[in-house]
């Protein structure tokens, strides 16, 4: 029986940690939003010494700026989601290899490196570089740390910590967006670049405090013992966590044809029945699924759809635009306060998320979806007004950007991620998320580097398109996204199915040793069990 836990000290600790690599990807994100101008010499903004000689960077010979025009900012800015793209590809296999701990190190070290880079560079061709080497530790990121906070977190704390790594992404983006308010002139802002070597090297040292994840241990090197000490420090009931750890052994074994040891041999009993039948369900659908087949084979498509959809439609949907590009939009409505609003956008934006994340347990998801995205066209059908209309609209235009952040932190920022493992099957849960990640970064790419291009060419009207994508994402949701809320994962619902069976099947061995007739009927009752156990199992196979 699954038993409500508490959040223990290691695991608030250990979800801080993991939480940093979102936080630095929501920090690299919106990087260049602010010093954009600056940096590109685009825009002149004297700094608080008297010359740029006077500062480290003047003195030791690096540049006031980096002359780009639009193209070539569009470039470095989409060089940022194509290592994301890359780095989303190879992460997933690569923290089954060496573990989600040590993939962590790899994410932290490479954020050091490219903020490094980015802070010295004096040519585009090094930003670029630089960028490419952020996107990759951000991409990784984004796959891995949602995979190790719900292999870490008890089962009833699931919807809360996995909504929290969308508030880390808005978290990084409000310090970069202060930092960038205090830092955006021709002498300092070079150490918006410095400040994230600084978070990255802490991050790289902190992760060392943390454990591993304790499923990855059993899934991958079957060592209990150093899994159960782990899952000790996570958990605040230690009495499930006997069973968490045969449930995880189940769950490995019915994708290997390696026999593993008992995990306790004096507690065989009804164990070894429950997994036999855990056995049984899912011995059949036990073959590793490549991400190719997951997106081709008909058993998967219902959900291959659905992923995709709230994938896509996280990016497509028009917040990156103000992610990447907000201050040069803002700065056509209120050029003298342009800085400040973005600082008081991405406050707002953290606080949406922040309140939103305990409600995320408690209303269903695809309510959530629908609600963000109905949000999400008032804002952006208002921007589309504002900026095309003759007039003051300036007023319309700030307002329609605090109402899109706040419709995006209502459920299309924190959501999609969290439901891919609960729509996906026990087998493809690892491409689903792989090729969700590939959906979401394509998008992201097709965003970021399209969008100042159609702007030039639409002006304001191209808000209006993002209005009509909003709404047909709307209708896609409403049609082909499944509830998931208070949904078991097939892994658990085959379990307790199997679980259940046993438990009957035992009960009848027990009492047939009192009357043969009452045996028999018992055992009907036990078969029957098991059939539908396996049954709904089967039916939910197929829904998911």
């Amino acid at each position: 029986m699954l038993i409500p836990q508490s959040i223990t000290q290691q695991l608030a600790w250990t979800s801080v940690v993991a939480y940093l690599g979102m936080f630095q990807f929501g920090f690299h994100l919106g990087e260049l939003n602010a010093p954009q101008g600056v940096i590109s010499c685009k825009v002149y903004i004297p700094g608080p010494l008297p010359s740029y000689e006077n500062t480290f960077w003047g003195a030791h010979g690096f540049k006031t700026c980096i002359p780009m025009d639009d193209q070539e900012i569009a470039l470095v800015t989409t060089m940022f989601t194509v290592g994301g793209l890359v780095g989303s590809l190879y992460s997933g296999k690569l923290s089954d290899m060496i573990g989600r701990k040590r993939t962590a190190k790899i994410n932290a070290g490479l954020f050091v490196v490219g903020a490094f880079l980015m802070t010295v560079a004096n040519s585009k061709e090094v930003f670029l570089v630089a960028r490419f080497v952020n996107g990759l530790a951000a991409g990784s990121s984004i796959v891995v740390t949602p995979i190790f906070i719900n292999e870490v977190t008890p089962y009833n704390h699931r919807g809360l910590l996995g909504a929290l790594t969308q508030l880390a992404v808005s978290v990084g983006l409000v310090a970069v967006m202060t930092l960038g308010f205090i830092w955006t002139n021709v002498q300092q802002w070079r150490n918006v670049f410095a400040a994230a070597v600084v978070i990255a090297a802490v991050t790289f040292l902190a992760i060392f405090s943390t454990v591993e994840s304790p499923k990855w241990l059993i899934a991958s090197k079957d060592d209990v013992p150093k899994a159960t000490n782990i899952l000790n420090s996570l958990r605040s009931h230690r009495g499930s966590v006997h069973e968490e750890i045969l449930n995880w052994r189940r769950m490995s074994r019915s994708q290997s044809t390696v026999s593993l040891p008992s995990f306790r041999e004096q507690s065989r009993g009804n164990e070894e029945a429950i997994e036999d039948e855990t056995s049984r369900l899912l011995t059949s659908d036990s073959n590793d699924v490549t991400s190719w087949q997951f997106i081709t084979a008909k058993r998967y498509r219902s959900e291959f759809i659905a992923i995709a959809i709230i994938m896509t439609g996280q990016q497509l949907t028009g917040i990156n635009a103000l992610t990447y590009y907000g201050v040069s939009i803002l700065r056509e409505v209120v050029p003298d306060n342009v800085l400040t609003l973005t600082v008081a956008l991405s406050l707002t934006s953290t606080v949406s998320f922040g309140l939103i994340s305990p409600v995320v347990d408690r209303v269903g998801r695809k309510t959530l979806l629908l609600l963000s995205l109905s949000i999400m066209t008032i804002a952006v059908g208002g921007m589309a007004v504002a900026l095309t209309q003759d007039g003051n609209h300036a007023v319309l235009c700030v307002v329609s950007c605090f109402l899109l952040l706040i419709g995006f932190a209502c459920g299309l920022g924190p959501i999609p991620f969290l439901m891919i493992s609960e729509m996906a099957q026990h087998d493809s849960v690892g491409p689903a998320q792989s090729v969700g990640s590939i959906l979401n970064w394509c998008s992201n790419i097709v965003l970021a580097y399209t969008f100042p291009i159609v702007r030039e060419v639409l002006s304001g009207y191209v808000f209006a398109v993002l209005a009509v994508t909003c709404v047909l994402y709307a209708f896609l949701i409403a049609w082909k996204v499944p509830e998931t809320r208070n949904k078991m994962t097939y892994e658990e619902f085959v379990v307790l199915a199997a679980a259940s069976a046993a438990t009957v099947s035992a009960a009848n061995a027990t009492n047939s040793t009192s009357s043969s007739s009452k045996a028999g009927a018992n055992g009907a009752v036990a078969v029957s069990g098991s059939l539908i156990g396996a049954a709904v199992a089967g039916g939910l196979a197929l829904f998911l």
